[in-house]
């Protein structure tokens, strides 16, 4: 695991799904309603503000990416203060075959807007940890989210074979960029996983699984970190909110479900995990996620 974001989310599985894009002009302010996902909204034009329900407000403007990652209900304005109405009351056009809300004055604002999801056990580690609402600026993120944003456009007005498959697959860089510039960017407020990566003997630590599954153990982590496993064990509950062994047992069952996804069977995905036995990791799968291997891989693919 030498990248510890990207080894997660590709285990995890990254879902994102286009749902709209939204061209307004002023006056404007609209207020979405929550989702059982994680938003975002990119700005393609103009200037606007968004506030969430605890009053946070932000300006963002053109190139700049908004993130609401639990979901939560929000405000897209055109003042910092005025009068909302519901998006969902807003009429629907079609545009490069999405659904595109407008309020039929020429257009100022111009967002494109998804959602994304992640799967176990990236949700609870990466997204639960994270504040309200995340504000990445053009001007941090050194041109390459600009080039995804120009991909995306690109693809969406293109209407090509696949451009649906494609843009998909952008959101779900959009979303790795996003992410990983907010944490550098706000090491302090960085919890959970993305905090984790900022911390460079945790990174050693996770380096240490690029082993072979079996030799994974939490003595082999707090030597990669180059710790006692005392203050090992303080570092990694401070940073995750887990003690290493309930971390380490979460992580060898999402490796053992991805297996399972990919078609392994109970054999293949127990060694791939690290399991001596297929009873051994029977029991352990059970105590991480409550059903067996067989409830889950069949639920899975139903």
């Amino acid at each position: 695991m030498t990248d510890p974001l990207s080894e997660l989310l590709l285990v995890s599985g990254v879902r994102s799904a286009m749902i709209s894009r939204a061209r307004l002009g002023a006056p404007f302010g609209v207020r979405a309603a929550e989702v059982p996902r994680s938003i975002f909204h990119l700005v393609v034009r103009g200037e606007g503000w968004i506030g969430v329900a605890n009053g946070e407000r932000h300006r963002i403007g053109e190139g700049d990416v908004a993130v609401l990652p639990h979901g939560h209900s929000h405000d897209i304005t055109w003042a910092e203060r005025c009068s909302v109405r519901p998006l969902s009351s807003l009429p629907l056009e079609d545009g490069f075959g999405l659904p595109v809300v407008t309020n039929g004055f020429d257009v100022e604002f111009d967002l494109v807007c998804g959602t994304f999801g992640f799967g176990f056990p990236a949700h609870e580690w990466v997204i639960a940890p994270l504040p309200e609402i995340l504000i990445v600026r053009k001007s941090s993120t050194s041109g390459y989210l600009a080039d995804t944003v120009a991909a995306l456009e690109s693809e969406l007005a293109s209407q090509a074979l696949g451009s649906a498959l494609v843009a998909n697959r952008l959101i779900e860089v959009l979303v790795v960029h996003v992410l990983r510039a907010w944490a550098t960017r706000h090491p302090a407020r960085a919890a959970g996983w993305l905090g984790a990566m900022t911390d460079p003997s945790l990174h050693g630590a996770f380096k240490t699984l690029s082993a072979a599954p079996a030799s994974w153990s939490v003595a082999s982590m707090a030597r990669g970190a180059a710790l006692s496993r005392s203050r090992f064990h303080e570092v990694f509950c401070e940073q995750l909110g887990r003690t290493p062994n309930e971390w380490l047992a979460t992580w060898r069952v999402a490796v053992a479900q991805d297996a399972l996804r990919r078609g392994a069977d109970m054999n293949e995905a127990a060694e791939r995990a690290g399991y001596a036995s297929k009873a051994t990791f029977g029991r352990a799968f059970k105590r991480v996620t409550g059903v067996s291997p067989g409830s889950w891989r069949a639920s899975a693919a139903a």
